[in-house]
């Protein structure tokens, strides 16, 4: 499996209670700190479209007919964020700033806190 996400040193993907994987602190981690960078390739909407019925929902939309996605699947665990959504989550990836790819902390996060993003 190929690495290809970005995650902080101060964060660690495990089990969540929420759903599958989650990205959870490790060490504690100040407001405004990149936490993680999504990785994988640009691909096209119909490159996408051919490989998501396999790969399952792994993409992020970074223009109007392109995304960053993985394109096989032992890739895939590795081009993940892990974040799981929230309420009151503790990071954001704002639409003004850092581009959708970038997840940033809202605000300090405590050690062993996971790392959740607004619906």
């Amino acid at each position: 499996m190929a690495d290809l996400t970005y995650r902080s040193p101060k964060t660690e993907v495990r089990p969540s209670p929420i759903h599958g994987q989650g990205l959870f602190a490790r060490t504690a981690i100040t407001a405004g700190e990149i936490v993680a960078v999504k990785g994988g390739h640009v691909l096209t909407g119909a490159q996408w479209a051919s490989l998501e019925p396999a790969l399952g929902a792994a993409d992020i939309q970074i223009a109007e007919d392109l995304f960053i996605a993985p394109v096989r699947s032992d890739d895939r665990p590795g081009s993940m964020l892990y974040t799981n959504h929230s309420c009151d989550p503790t990071r954001s990836s704002p639409s003004t700033g850092p581009p959708p790819t970038t997840a940033i902390t809202r605000w300090p996060v405590a050690a062993a806190a996971r790392a959740a993003v607004a619906p």
